[in-house]
Order: structure tokens, then sequence, then C-alpha cells
């Protein structure tokens, strides 16, 4: 089980259920398969390649940024998990059986991975949004 950081605060109270650290974790981890996989399988999404490119960078810099000062980070974090959840998972299956094994396996171990995040993302976010209480 994963546990939340320690000692988290926002707005003068400790948020019990912060997750910043894992969805930084996560969103490496995608940044750095589709990195790797972009030589191989340009196509991991049907886009331009530059696009995937300027996608890899904004999660590493949602991954830099995120901090349980700024709740707006961590909406921008969940909105990123869910967008990419939706698209890598939807070109997994329209993938299946039409296009290499490997490449249907690689999207959807990312879209598995942006689920996660958008799991630990909304759990902080909720937690952030939540009346402290007494």
């Amino acid at each position: 089980m994963i546990e939340p950081s320690k000692h988290v605060e926002y707005k003068g109270r400790k948020i019990p259920h912060y997750y910043g650290d894992v969805v930084r974790i996560l969103f490496l981890i995608a940044g750095v398969i589709i990195l790797l996989s972009l030589p191989f399988y340009n196509g991991l999404i049907p886009i331009n390649t530059s696009v995937s490119t300027v996608f890899v960078i904004l999660l590493a810099f949602g991954a830099a940024i995120v901090n349980p000062q700024h709740m707006w980070i961590v909406l921008v974090n969940t909105v990123i998990a869910a967008v990419a959840l939706a698209i890598f998972e939807y070109y997994a299956v329209v993938g299946y059986g039409v296009e290499e094994t490997i490449l249907v396996i690689v999207r959807q171990l990312l879209a598995v991975l942006f689920l996660f995040a958008l799991y630990y993302s909304g759990k902080t976010l909720r937690a952030m949004l939540m009346r402290p209480s007494f």
C-alpha cells in the first residue's frame, strides 16, 4: 500500500491524503516509457511526434512543480492524468488486433500508469478541497 506524505500542510491545515510524490513518480515513469518508445513507435498515439515530445515535457513539468501549497497544480495534474488515460486507453483498444501487439501493450501500460496517477491526484485534490474537520 502506498502511504501519503507525512506532515503536509495546505493553507495552515494538515492534508491527510497528499500523494503528490506518488503522482510525480508515475508521471516520470510514463514520460520515460513514452520517450523510450517514440523512436520505435512514433505512432504511439497517432499524432505528430512533436506533440508527443511536448506532452513528455508537460509531464516532467507537472511532476517537477507539484507541491502541497498550490491546489491549482494538483488540479492540472488531475486533468493531465485523466486526458492521458482516455487517450492511451482509446488507442490501445482501437489498435488491438490491428497494430503490433507490443504497441498495444505499451499503450495499455501507459493507460494503467495514468489511471493510478488520476486516482492519487484525485485523492489529493479531494483532501485539499475538504473542509477541515474539528
